[in-house]
């Protein structure tokens, strides 16, 4: 597993490098996150309906799957 789009929103952490060639703005949006960091702040600030990318985010959830990888602790609260 490539470690190169994992990020963290709302404490899961999420393997998106299938999905970045897919993303609706372009590859470009990626081109400067920081692998592992915590993006929960741009889903809500860049996505009309933040609702609607946890559906589409919910098939790259690696938090269950993979124990030995870094956790978060936010206390995000929207």
């Amino acid at each position: 597993m490539t470690d190169q789009h994992i990020y963290c929103i709302h404490d899961r952490l999420y393997n998106v490098a299938d999905f970045v060639s897919k993303h609706p703005g372009g590859t470009n949006v990626f081109a400067n996150l920081k692998s592992h960091t915590d993006i929960t702040p741009m889903i809500y600030s860049y996505h009309k309906d933040a609702s609607l990318i946890f559906d589409v985010l919910s098939k790259y959830d690696i938090s269950s799957n993979d124990l030995s990888l870094v956790t978060y602790n936010t206390d995000y609260k929207y």
